[in-house]
């Protein structure tokens, strides 16, 4: 009887550590690098909305081009020199991070610091997380000598080209 309770109580706490391993087991496969994909992560254009996409090559970002409307102070539409606003009001502004090609950490986000292709007087931040090889959501906001478009955010950008 007392072999019987035993192997009871063995065979209980197996299935509890089983049942633990089980839960345990996708949060870790979740855990670790993300493989980045060479190509561009596009946010599509959704009516008049702003949208935009970035670049990688290996597992580095390399530029993003953005499509916004821009303010200035008095919060009135404005178009800085050089550039032009599409019909639905959206300005094309391409950057690249300051010093060279942004690297993607281990736990898949990146940040960079952004000057103007092409473009004086332009800061700019660029920041975001791939959620897996496929999908990544980025921020990013554009000031162009006193001309700022509205913190960008973007959650749905999917892979779409090869390089």
């Amino acid at each position: 009887m007392r072999k019987m309770r035993k192997f009871r109580r063995a065979r209980i706490s197996v299935l509890v550590l089983v049942g633990f391993a089980a839960c345990a087991l996708p949060a870790t496969a979740a855990i670790g690098s993300v493989k980045v994909k060479t190509g561009a992560y596009v946010q599509a254009p959704s009516g008049k909305k702003p949208w935009g996409y970035f670049y990688t090559k290996g597992s580095k970002v390399t530029g993003a081009t953005l499509y916004a409307r821009m303010t200035d102070k008095t919060k009135k539409t404005c178009v800085p020199a050089g550039l032009y606003a599409d019909t639905s009001g959206l300005i094309s502004v391409s950057v690249k991070p300051k010093g060279g090609a942004a690297k993607v950490k281990s736990n898949g986000k990146f940040s960079f610091a952004a000057k103007g292709v092409g473009i004086s007087g332009l800061k700019g931040n660029v920041s975001g997380k791939f959620k897996s090889s496929n999908k990544a959501t980025f921020k990013a906001s554009i000031n162009i000598r006193g001309c700022k478009s509205p913190r960008l955010n973007f959650k749905k950008a999917i892979y779409t080209a090869g390089g």
